[in-house]
């Protein structure tokens, strides 16, 4: 199981370090796209104004910087040095956030807990949701807020479903399952997507400083 991760895990890095100049050119467009996500997270868990916050697979940063808006320090993390970087350049002049190279699924070394942990389209990624889940809730202290939007099921989301309809039509190739890369059950996987007659999950809980049972 470790091996089959970690190899998940060193495909996902290569993809987004080759995604990662581009996120950053549409960066104004996909913040656009994802605005209604990001609204509804903040409405559902408003991080503390002075509170230290995490953003867990955060890309390029476009997430974090609106948290830096609204709250006292963001510390975005990817487990693409390249998003990270990108981020870096993209936030350049803000005083209130920093990012780190760390996946959702790696340990987060941290001086002290954070007030409020999110995750905006990224945990769905993960080889293993629920060690992800486990390292954010390790780094959030008790009685913190954790915020994740997923992908919801496939048959929701046109932007995603659409071009796999066309690629199994045309070219006869196989995506994902319909729900391979969702997690309304927790499970790894949501084969959909953000933005127009998009329905992500969103999920709002309290921490209770519970530790990942996996290594």
């Amino acid at each position: 199981m470790r091996a089959t991760r970690e190899k998940w895990l060193e495909r996902q890095r290569r993809c987004w370090d080759f995604a990662a100049p581009g996120c950053s050119q549409l960066a104004e467009w996909l913040e656009h796209h994802y605005s209604p996500i990001t609204e509804t997270m903040l409405c559902l868990a408003p991080p503390p104004p002075e509170g230290r916050v995490l953003d867990v697979a955060c890309g390029t940063g476009g997430f974090a910087r609106r948290l830096a808006s609204v709250a006292g320090y963001v510390v975005g993390t990817d487990l693409s040095p390249e998003m990270i970087a990108a981020a870096e350049r993209d936030s350049a002049g803000l005083g209130n956030v920093s990012y780190q190279v760390v996946g959702a699924e790696e340990p987060l070394e941290t001086p002290r807990p954070f007030d409020a942990a999110y995750s905006r389209l990224g945990i769905m990624f993960c080889a293993d949701v629920e060690l992800a889940l486990g390292r954010i809730a390790a780094v959030v202290r008790p009685g913190g807020l954790l915020c994740i939007a997923v992908w919801g099921p496939a048959d929701q989301n046109q932007w995603s479903e659409t071009p796999s309809k066309l690629l199994l039509e045309y070219h006869g190739l196989n995506p994902p399952g319909p729900d391979d890369w969702t997690c309304d059950d927790y499970g790894r996987g949501g084969h959909g997507g953000a933005g127009g007659g998009v329905h992500p999950l969103l999920g709002r809980h309290r921490a209770t400083g519970a530790r990942p049972s996996r290594r």
